[in-house]
Order: C-alpha cells, then sequence, then structure tokens
C-alpha cells in the first residue's frame, strides 16, 4: 500500500502534479472502485486515523499561536460563511429533488465538511504552511471542524430520538472550547516538569517516547469529549512548538502567574530535535491516511445510477465547489489570495464520509442517494489539490 502510495505520489511530483493525489489515487486503484485489493479494514483505519493525527502535531509543532490568533476574525469568517451557505442551500437544494427534510439535512451537512488533512497536506507540498494565507486556512479549518462536531452531534441526535438537546450541545462546545484552550497551557508546564524532574539529558533521551505518549493521551481525551481526536494531536503540537506565543497579560504582579508566564514564553531548545525525530514517523503513517481516503470513496456503483440522480449530483457538485469557494472572499486580501483560501476550504475527504456514512448506516440515507455524496466527495478533493497549486505559484 506504502509503496503504490509513494509511486503514485513520485509520478504525480514528476508531472508538475500535487503528489497528494497521487496517494488519493492509490487508493481508488486499489481499493473496491477497482481492483479490489485493500478492503476499508480496521487495522488499516487505525493506522490511517494515526497518520492524520501525527500529520496535525506536526502541522501544530510549525504553527506560530500568535500569528494563528491574530486572524482569529477571518478565520471565523471564513469558516462560518463556509460552513452556512454549504448547509442551508444543501438542505434547499435537496428539497427541491423532494428529498425528506431528514436526508436534506444530513446532505447539508457532508456539504458543510472541510478536510483539514487534505488542506494542510497541500499546503505543505506547496511549502505554503506558514504564509499569512495558510494561517487563516488553518484557523478556520479547525473551526469548521468544531462546527462540523457540533452538527453531525445535532443530526445524530435529531435521528435517533427525533428531537435536539440543546443542554448536550451546549455541553459539548464548552468542552471543545475549553480542551483546546486549556490542553496546550498545561501541556506546555507538564513538560517543563518532566525535564526538571528528568535533567535535560534523560529527557532528550526519553524525548520521543513522551511525545508520542503526549499525542496518544490528548488524542483520546479529544475522542472522549466528542472532538475529533486528530484535534489532540495538533493542541500536542501547539504547545511543543519552538515559540509557543502565548502569555497570560493580566495579573502579571501575582508570582504565580509570573512563573507561568516565563514557561510559556520560553523556547523550546528541544523543538529541532523532536522535528526531526517525528519527521520518519509522519512521512511513512500519513500516506496511508490519503490512501484510506481513496479506498473510501468507493465509485463502483456510479454506473447504475439513472439521469435524475445525475442532475442532482451534477447540481450537488457545484454547489459543493460554489458555497466554500465563495467564503475566501469574506476576507480582505489580493484576490488571489481570496481565491486560494477558499479553494482549500473544497476538499470534503473523510470529513464528509463521516457525514454521508452515518445517514447510511441511519437509514436515513438510501444506497442511490450516498452514491451521489460520494461522487461529490471524490471530485471535491480530487479537483482542488490541482486548482491550489496553480494558485499558490500565482501568490
Amino acid at each position: 500500500m506504502i509503496i503504490s502510495a509513494k509511486l503514485l505520489a513520485l509520478a504525480c511530483r514528476k508531472l508538475n502534479i500535487a503528489p497528494l493525489l497521487g496517494e488519493l489515487c492509490a487508493g481508488i486503484i486499489l481499493g473496491p472502485s477497482l481492483l479490489n485489493i485493500i478492503p476499508p479494514a480496521a487495522l488499516f483505519k487505525i493506522l490511517a486515523e494515526i497518520g492524520v493525527i501525527l500529520l496535525l502535531f506536526e502541522v501544530g509543532l510549525h504553527t506560530d499561536l500568535s500569528r494563528l490568533l491574530n486572524t482569529g476574525k477571518k478565520a471565523f469568517m471564513v469558516a462560518g460563511v463556509g460552513f452556512i451557505l454549504p448547509s442551508i442551500f444543501g438542505f434547499l437544494l435537496a428539497r427541491y429533488f423532494q428529498f425528506s427534510v431528514l436526508s436534506a439535512l444530513f446532505i447539508g451537512g457532508t456539504l458543510s465538511a472541510t478536510s483539514i488533512g487534505i488542506t494542510l497536506r497541500v499546503l505543505s507540498d506547496l511549502n505554503k504552511q506558514h504564509s499569512d494565507g495558510a494561517q487563516i486556512i488553518l484557523g478556520a479549518a479547525i473551526l469548521d471542524d468544531i462546527f462540523g462536531v457540533l452538527l453531525l452531534s445535532v443530526l445524530y441526535n435529531f435521528s435517533n430520538v427525533g428531537t435536539v438537546n440543546l443542554l448536550a450541545l451546549f455541553r459539548l462546545a464548552s468542552l471543545i472550547v475549553i480542551f483546546v484552550g486549556l490542553a496546550p497551557i498545561l501541556i506546555k508546564i507538564i513538560f517543563w516538569g518532566i525535564e526538571q524532574i528528568f535533567g535535560a539529558k534523560l529527557f532528550e533521551e526519553w524525548l520521543l517516547i513522551f511525545t508520542l505518549l503526549l499525542i496518544a493521551i490528548l488524542s483520546w481525551l479529544a475522542y472522549e469529549i466528542g472532538a475529533p481526536s486528530i484535534m489532540g494531536g495538533f493542541v500536542a503540537g501547539l504547545a511543543l512548538s519552538r515559540q509557543f506565543g502565548f502569555k497570560f497579560k493580566r495579573g502579571t504582579r501575582w508570582p504565580l502567574i509570573k512563573w507561568v508566564n516565563q514557561i510559556l514564553t520560553s523556547e523550546n531548545l528541544y523543538f529541532d530535535a523532536l522535528t526531526k525525530r517525528i519527521k520518519p514517523f509522519v512521512q511513512l503513517l500519513t500516506p496511508i491516511f490519503f490512501v484510506m481516503v481513496g479506498v473510501s470513496l468507493n465509485l463502483s456503483g456510479l454506473h447504475a445510477l439513472d439521469k435524475s440522480f445525475w442532475y442532482f449530483s451534477t447540481s450537488l457538485v457545484l454547489l459543493a465547489f460554489l458555497s466554500k469557494f465563495i467564503a475566501g472572499f469574506c476576507v480582505k486580501a489580493p484576490v488571489r489570495l481570496q481565491a486560494m483560501i477558499g479553494t482549500a476550504m473544497i476538499p470534503r475527504g473523510e470529513v464528509g464520509l463521516i457525514f454521508a456514512s452515518l445517514g447510511l448506516t441511519s437509514g436515513i440515507v438510501t444506497h442511490e442517494l450516498y452514491a451521489c455524496l460520494i461522487t461529490v466527495i471524490a471530485l471535491t478533493t480530487l479537483l482542488p489539490p490541482l486548482i491550489l497549486k496553480i494558485l499558490a505559484h500565482r501568490i
């Protein structure tokens, strides 16, 4: 699997195409769409999950938190518009084609998704992950993930009991905000304490073990509170970045706050060593994630769809592209940068698959409708990397 992914990624690189497409195509070729060699088995899914968690850890590791926080308003605008437009218009389009209210809600939910893993991998391949546009995309993609989790919770409850538990929804939102806000600060302090206990030499020897353990614990905690497990990897990366870039501005006269601020603003002296040691794990496991996204895109049944579903699929694809693309133009920036931000929000990937699969297993989404959603997810996953590559070279 990995060899096929690497070979196709290398071929794409030689053809000046985003290498990510090679890995996605490897999954489509090896999966049920064509050769059916690799089934969507539990072991591969676990490895894929670990791969994308490590990818988000690496992204967090190289993220300047102060720059990310400075993009807050812009990121919120992009995420908000990119979430609301596809949700509402996806629902209305589905109702126009006479789908049930519940099916229409799942269609809108599927269109609202953004695959943070795919988007960030493309930016990384293009060496644009540290640009101002990338910081807005990163912030928007994280917020989009949070919005998506809340919507998924609403749809899951509504499909099971026919009502929405607002108290449970508020609790989930509060836990996610607390986790994202407090976990990096606590981890920074805990790692400082471990270094003081073990000493610099022994701490550096065990650095990789401590880090992998930290990623595993935070990913598990994120999953337990109802957030995507990849958020745990990102939060761990933020805590261990070279410059954390955050400190408390109030109560600085108190000795405790002063002490905490000294720890938070101290440079991670082990950053280079950690980056070097984690890299092989990222390079080994991340391709599995993208291959498994390709495997999950089962395109084998598309030929059996009738004309009405093709009309609906075509309309849905156009809506899926435009509703996310427009979101990029909500921020004040050069037109090409706005276009890059909007395009980066288009990939649905594994997040869209979660919505569609939940609808299918709940009996709300029919197999024909699921095939339509797979078409949308496939096209919105495969085409944006090509467009992003063109846009990124012109910025």
